[in-house]
């Protein structure tokens, strides 16, 4: 287990989406193109190094929810809670929002 992970929220920016393009292609899950990173999730939680998740904070078929397009943890990171801190993250988002509801886009 990783003893604590920081998370940190961002907008979408060519920092963010370099970083995540990095940590999804070390194993992190289905890859993820940048253009579909650049045009879809607006809100990204980035554990260090170790892992993001991407989010689209107004989710159009319900306005009471959030979309999480894309969890991503490096192979190396997996099953060390990486993935549960980032989905705790993305929980406080949607409850600070307001949103009842968090999608999983497939």
């Amino acid at each position: 287990m990783v003893d604590s992970v920081e998370i940190t929220q961002s907008g979408k920016n060519e920092g963010t989406l370099r970083k995540c393009l990095e940590i999804n292609s070390d194993g992190g899950g289905r890859p993820v193109g940048a253009e579909w990173l650049g045009k879809f999730p607006d809100t990204f939680f980035i554990a260090g190094g170790l892992g993001f998740a991407a989010v689209t904070s107004r989710f159009k078929y319900d306005r009471n929810g959030v979309e999480l397009d894309v969890i991503s943890v490096r192979e190396g990171s997996q099953r060390k809670g990486v993935g549960r801190s980032l989905v705790a993250a993305v929980e406080d988002f949607a409850s600070s929002a307001r949103k009842k509801f968090i999608y999983l886009f497939c």
